[in-house]
């Protein structure tokens, strides 16, 4: 079939069916399927073409193996069913994509900006082969056995506005891509060894309550919500440039993760790494409430009050755990007393001390290096003039 022989309007009650042929129509030209029409793609076929407009009553059909290549719009009014092994490719350029559609497998290729004008949900692959996919404020859904590839600092999701990515996320790795602009890379990877869940992110510049000094945080601030709540044990690693960060944050001093609860934010210890080419991580666990994520030093991130004083005495389990070389270690006093924190082999050989001074009533952490210690199980026991608890944690190298 040659261009001059397609027709670019399908009227009303015409059926289309092409099969094993690459059709390429003309640059500038558009695909309208009319009220009553239906046009199916068999195995093989490839049609390249400016946009499709699937009208009001009208479906269009993409069977396994056949793949539609659009360089300017999809506007899906009608029913489009793409069978699994289908591929819709946004080409280059400027796209949007309107009408919720479900996707068997999507790419994005040729660089530019695919918008979405509506909802989609992509059952296979998200192929981020060249080029950003903007969600404004539409969520882009990817399916419990979908995947996303190609993601880079130039290949990702933008979420400047409402709209999320949303992926199901279970005791593995699952990486966000996200970013809040075109020109700012700071995906986030969750890991939830509680009950699995549908979870959504996006990412903006601006905080919705700022902390209290917005000089000593990072300038992102992560939205993640769960489907259900209540079952997560999540951790989250959350990624930023050196451009982001405010002026007086410090990468070398300890920083948290805090999370907004309504009412402040709510720190939790962090472990910081460096990826290279200005570009770091910190990571934190034990989350099972989601709202507003934000990374910057203990002073920084409450929002308001004091810090109140702890009830009892508490020694938490060290994080990251199992590790190599470096975990953070919290503890809390009720009151003032003499406190010593020190850390032990499975010989009872005193390795290291990290605190050991008079300590006023509250909340600490500790981190400690094991950088000159071998692999394996040590103890790290605190000692109070009233109390001494003890864990395990475990060294691996």
């Amino acid at each position: 079939m040659n261009n001059e022989r397609m027709k670019h309007r399908l009227g009303a009650s015409a059926v289309a069916v092409l099969a094993g042929v690459t059709l390429q129509i003309a640059l500038a030209q558009h695909v309208n399927v009319t009220t009553g029409t239906y046009l199916r793609l068999t195995s093989g076929t490839v049609m390249k073409l400016d946009s499709l407009n699937i009208q009001s009553s009208a479906t269009g059909v993409l069977e396994s193996g056949s793949e539609v290549d659009v360089s300017s719009a999809l506007i899906n009014g009608g029913t489009l069913t793409c069978a699994t092994g289908s591929t819709v490719n946004f080409v280059g350029g400027s796209q949007f994509l309107t009408g919720t559609t479900l996707f068997a497998n999507l790419t994005k290729s040729g660089g530019g900006t695919l918008t979405l004008n509506s909802p989609a949900t992509v059952n296979g692959t998200l192929q981020l082969s060249s080029g950003q996919i903007n969600a404004f404020s539409n969520d882009l859904t990817i399916g419990t056995a979908g995947s996303v590839n190609g993601t880079s600092s130039a290949n990702y999701i933008v979420t400047n506005g409402t709209g999320s990515l949303r992926r199901t996320v279970g005791a593995t790795n699952v990486l966000f891509p996200v970013g809040p602009t075109g020109a700012s890379y700071n995906p986030s990877t969750i890991n939830n060894a509680g009950t699995s869940d549908v979870f959504s992110v996006r990412v903006q510049t601006t905080f919705d309550n700022p902390p209290a000094d917005t000089n000593g945080v990072v300038r992102r601030q992560w939205t993640i919500a769960e489907d259900v709540a209540g079952g997560s044990n999540a951790t989250l690693v959350l990624q930023w440039n050196a451009a982001d960060e405010g002026s007086g944050f410090i990468r070398t001093n300890p920083f948290s993760i805090g999370r907004h609860t309504g009412t402040q934010w709510d720190p939790t210890p962090a472990v910081f790494a460096d990826l290279g080419g200005n570009v770091f991580t910190s990571s934190a666990g034990g989350f099972n409430n989601f709202s507003a994520f934000a990374v910057g030093s203990d002073v920084a991130l409450p929002v308001q009050g004091e810090q109140e004083v702890p009830l009892t005495f508490a020694l938490d389990q060290n994080y990251p755990n199992p590790f190599n070389p470096t975990t953070i270690i919290s503890f809390e006093i009720p009151k003032r007393t003499r406190t010593t924190l020190m850390v032990y082999n499975m010989l009872g050989q005193q390795v290291a001390t990290l605190v050991d001074e008079e300590r006023e009533a509250g909340a600490y952490r500790v981190e400690w290096n094991a950088g000159s210690v071998a692999s394996g199980v040590y103890l790290y026991r605190i000692t109070t003039s009233e109390s001494v608890l003890t864990r395990k944690m475990l060294v691996v190298k």
